[in-house]
């Protein structure tokens, strides 16, 4: 008889936190902006506009308002969310939970004048909180996909002098099934802040990937495909590294 439960050799702290949906998360200090040349800290100008209301300033004209708020105690969701320009709304969505108690996200990448890159923490719990991705031209959006949250602020992951930010899928588990005990393909993502935008490295992607694994089995978490836990330690170590940077 298989059985599966949470796999403890790293980010105790953190899975802790997965007893529910309404489980708990750091508070919110401070966004971030992306410049071409890297993510720069700029002061947070959050303020409460209404009880159950939450306001981001951005930078160049763009702000965030989050509305119909939850308080769980240590980390708050937002269902209504809408992106201003200029004053004008140029995105909504009340499809999803949002959060703003990861001092990482917001993030803003300006790639010219008249285009942005907009990353949003999307609550996922019990899972691992994902990222929502928001290009936008003009003021309409044009791409949006999911994405990985990210392990740390970007660094230079592998001595290109273009920054990156690493995450994975999902937490980790262990299965155990007589004297073998696996956990599932959880692959780290691996992206470039490039001047033209955020974009996935594939080749750092498929190179670390292959030397945690012993093989590349794809971008995507894949719990069909079992690795042999002390194998999957190689994945632990390469996470402290980035936390490291």
């Amino acid at each position: 008889m298989k059985i599966k439960y949470l796999f403890s050799i790293f980010l105790v702290i953190t899975m802790t936190t997965q007893i529910s949906c309404k489980s708990k998360k750091q508070k919110k200090t401070k966004e971030k902006i992306v410049s071409q040349q890297g993510i720069k800290p700029e002061s947070s100008n959050n303020s409460i506009q209404e009880v159950g209301s939450k306001e981001v300033s951005l930078s160049n004209g763009l702000r965030i308002k989050a509305s119909e708020e939850e308080d769980f105690g240590d980390f708050k969701t937002y269902t209504q969310i809408d992106i201003l320009h200029n004053n004008q709304v140029i995105y909504s969505d009340s499809t999803q939970e949002y959060e703003f108690g990861n001092k990482l996200f917001p993030i803003l990448n300006q790639i010219n004048p008249t285009a942005f890159e907009i990353l949003l923490e999307v609550n996922d719990r019990p899972s691992k909180n994902k990222l929502k991705y928001l290009q936008i031209q003009g003021n309409k959006v044009t791409k949006e996909m999911e994405m990985p949250t990210f392990i740390a602020e970007a660094a230079n992951l592998d001595e290109d002098n273009i920054l990156e930010s690493a995450g994975f899928w999902d937490y980790p588990q262990m299965e155990e099934s007589g004297k073998s005990v696996t956990t599932a393909y959880n692959p780290i993502l691996y992206y470039e802040w490039t001047k033209n935008g955020l974009r996935l490295d594939s080749t750092l992607t498929i190179k670390k990937n292959t030397q945690i694994y012993g093989t590349f089995h794809g971008f995507n978490f894949r719990e069909e495909v079992q690795i042999p836990v002390k194998q999957a330690e190689l994945l632990t170590k390469e996470i402290e590294k980035i936390e490291r940077k």
